[in-house]
């Protein structure tokens, strides 16, 4: 009966560098320019901390989780959580290819980000700033619109209301009949003050 044997990949990317390697070749995209080099810079301070020639599924998770927090630990919340997300995908990169047990960073929490409350520009610092002479029309006409689309963020419109039906004007070929409270057509009769009874 013949057996089936897996094969075992001649190249293989067990030390730390090699692994960093071969994940940031697999993000090497041209939409993913901007990802790419925030990933690098992460990564190398985590190669050059514990060194290229690591055994990347020997690292002590209790110490990996240590330096990412005496590194970033003191940052703002976002910076913080960036950093968390650099090493999660490296390391459910290297989980599916063999080369890591499991994700020692599973333990951490994403620290929670406080909401942009900031305010946009006065709208007189900003009618001083387009009424410059050395700013071209176009980039005028470009920061207008972001401004008043800005200022429509931060106060929502209100609901629409539905309208109100016009009042329908009476028929020519129609009798008008009188109401002794609306009046003619609907429409109320003018208010009246008397002193006293008639």
């Amino acid at each position: 009966m013949a057996t089936v044997t897996a094969l075992r990949s001649e190249r293989q990317a067990e030390t730390l560098g090699a692994a960093i390697g071969a994940y940031l070749a697999s993000i090497d995209r041209p939409e993913h320019r901007g990802q790419h080099k925030q990933y690098a810079a992460t990564l190398r301070r985590f190669h050059q901390a514990l060194g290229a020639d690591a055994d990347l599924s020997g690292l002590d998770g209790a110490a990996v989780r240590a330096w990412i927090e005496e590194t970033w630990g003191g940052r703002k919340p976002a910076t913080y959580n960036r950093a968390i997300d650099v090493f999660r995908s490296a390391w459910a990169y290297w989980t599916a290819q063999g080369w890591a047990a499991q994700d020692p960073t599973a333990p951490m929490r994403r620290r929670k980000v406080a909401a942009d409350r900031s305010r946009a520009l006065a709208r007189a610092d900003v009618e001083q700033l387009l009424t410059r002479e050395d700013i071209a029309l176009r980039d005028k006409t470009l920061w207008r619109m972001a401004y008043e689309c800005g200022r429509a963020g931060h106060h929502p419109p209100a609901a629409p209301q539905s309208p109100r039906p016009a009042p329908r004007s009476p028929d020519p070929g129609q009798r008008t009949t009188r109401n002794p409270v609306l009046g003619v057509a609907g429409r109320p009769y003018p208010a009246i003050i008397t002193s006293g009874p008639r």
